[in-house]
């Protein structure tokens, strides 16, 4: 038998789920670089789109059509946003394997700038073997590996609230030789060792 108000109820439920959907999903395309609530979106982005391929499964059974449609964009944009985030950056070498020389960017991020999205994008574009980070806070870590990780998956880190957190992202292999300390036990200056199939090299990070 044919109930009206459960069939209102289940509709406004149905409506209610697809609002909540369509809002986490906006947020987390327009969020995603930032290094506390884009860092907790990302915890639900594989479920969030399992969830909209099944929206769109259940508007095409209903002919919901300007859901599935809607739906449909929500799923595709997003998947393309994971495919850029997460392998749109590939480790890129001469075709013999063995550079001539070393790109090298030496990046102050300022402990306060909040502006992690544009600062990593200008940091990328360089295509830079090595960055050399001054400045180099917890939340800039965060922000750095999500974004950079994929690039450049050697690092040393020594991520410090405050002015005094060092770091080295490269895209060969590289190790810490020493660290320079002042008065108070905390590093001025990284010595580090980088290596590749054809030389080593000694960088200063201070």
């Amino acid at each position: 038998m044919f109930n009206p108000v459960l069939h209102i109820i289940r509709k406004l439920v149905w409506y209610a789920f697809w609002s909540i959907v369509t809002v986490l999903t906006i947020t987390m395309l327009i969020l995603s670089d930032h290094y506390i609530l884009g860092t907790t979106l990302n915890l639900i982005r594989i479920p969030l789109l399992l969830i909209l391929a099944y929206v769109v499964w259940r508007s095409i059974r209903n002919k919901n059509i300007p859901l599935r449609n809607i739906g449909a964009i929500l799923f595709t944009v997003l998947t393309i946003h994971t495919i850029n985030k997460y392998i749109g950056y590939e480790d890129v070498l001469p075709v013999d394997g063995k550079p001539s020389h070393l790109k090298v960017l030496s990046v102050n991020l300022m402990e306060d700038n909040e502006n992690h999205a544009q600062t990593i994008d200008l940091i990328l574009d360089n295509k830079s073997d090595i960055v050399v980070l001054q400045e180099y806070t917890p939340k800039w870590q965060i922000a750095l590996d999500r974004k950079m990780g994929k690039r450049y998956r050697y690092k040393v880190r020594d991520p410090k609230v405050g002015k005094s957190g060092l770091a080295v992202y490269s895209i060969h292999p590289v190790k810490l030789v020493k660290s320079v300390m002042d008065e108070n036990n905390e590093a001025i200056a990284q010595l580090v060792e980088v290596t590749n199939a054809s030389y080593s090299a000694l960088l200063v990070n201070a």
